[in-house]
């Protein structure tokens, strides 16, 4: 085998690993989104009601988080349904 042509060899083989390095990179990052396979947090859903069971339109509530004393309030649904995303792991309490 010649210098020429195995030149071209070690070259073919270089590009085709750069190649393959940037394929594998678009594809990570592309795909990191969507791995997120554990978190600490999580979701809090609910629907107030009065005694008869009806929806309460526009009721305040509130989530406390008792470590930090940190509140967040939401307002209910033309449903009365309430939802507090992203809610880190914690002894809370609501009113």
């Amino acid at each position: 085998m010649n210098q020429a042509s195995r030149l071209a060899q070690v070259k073919s083989v270089c590009c085709r690993s750069v190649f393959l390095a940037f394929l594998f990179s678009v594809m990570f990052l592309l795909a990191a989104p969507y791995a997120s396979a554990q978190s600490t947090g999580g979701r809090i859903r609910g629907t107030v009601t009065d005694e008869s069971g009806g929806a309460i339109v526009g009721a305040k509530v509130t989530l406390i988080n008792e470590g930090t004393n940190v509140s967040r309030e939401v307002q209910t649904s033309a449903t009365g349904e309430y939802f507090f995303s992203k809610c880190r792991l914690a002894v809370t309490r609501w009113m």
